[in-house]
């Protein structure tokens, strides 16, 4: 499969950044979306203490997923983005927001999370079964609601649906990488 540059600009890995940005300069400069901008760039970035100082020491995620509910502290957080980070740029998360509502200690919004891994193995021609050459783009739909005090988070709840039917192939250089993002993203 080849990237068509129309595929590689569908996902827009720095939207959410862009929306955060926009409300910024556009109103009073929130802790709250200050933190939240700091914790989706250590999620991409897969840097597990600029997540960390996000959360509060008692911070607790709930996802709810068709009906059931998980509930992961801030360790189990922070390690799971540590594991990330050890998969060597073969993992990426980041949001897309469709709608985001602030207030003074709590957030709200709702859009795709998109989780990009690699795919090792796959081939195309040139290239030896042991490269990297493409990943696989997965795109859940969700809405969330996150609790502050001051500029740590201390509660997050996630609703999410399932998988969307279908899951892009996206070859390697298809989309930034973690080294191009984190220049990106540290400029601001």
């Amino acid at each position: 499969m080849t990237d068509t540059p129309d595929v590689a600009r569908q996902f827009d890995v720095l939207q959410a950044f862009r929306l955060i940005d926009s409300l910024l300069t556009a109103g009073p400069s929130l802790e709250s979306l200050l933190a939240l901008r700091d914790r989706l760039a250590g999620e991409l970035l897969s840097d597990a203490d600029r997540v960390a100082s996000t959360l509060a020491d008692n911070f607790e995620l709930r996802t709810v997923t068709g009906g059931s509910s998980t509930t992961t502290d801030r360790d189990a957080l922070i390690k799971s983005i540590r594991r990330q980070s050890e998969a060597g740029g073969e993992a990426m998360m980041w949001m897309e927001l469709e709608d985001l509502v602030v207030g003074e200690s709590a957030l709200a919004g709702q859009g795709l999370l998109r989780m990009l891994r690699a795919a090792p193995g796959a081939t195309t021609d040139g290239q030896s079964d042991n490269e990297t050459v493409c990943a696989h783009l997965t795109s859940i739909p969700l809405a969330f609601f996150l609790r502050f005090e001051r500029a740590l988070m201390t509660s997050e709840v996630i609703f999410m649906e399932g998988p969307l039917p279908e899951s892009s192939v996206l070859h390697t250089g298809a989309l930034p990488s973690i080294a191009q993002l984190g220049v990106l993203l540290n400029q601001a």
